[in-house]
């Protein structure tokens, strides 16, 4: 999960400063990899195709 983030969400480096606000980035960050990953996981024919 954290390498997907980096690799292809673009957060490699935080452009705000402060928990809160990292927090909430970072969150939907995760959010969006488990939609992809649940899209992935409910239709696996479409990612052998």
């Amino acid at each position: 999960m954290f390498g997907w983030i980096k690799q292809w969400s673009g957060l490699r480096q935080f452009k705000l400063r402060g928990t809160e606000n990292v927090s909430a980035v970072f969150g939907l960050h995760v959010i969006a990899y488990n939609l992809v990953r649940l899209g992935n996981l409910l239709n696996p024919a479409m990612e052998a195709a």
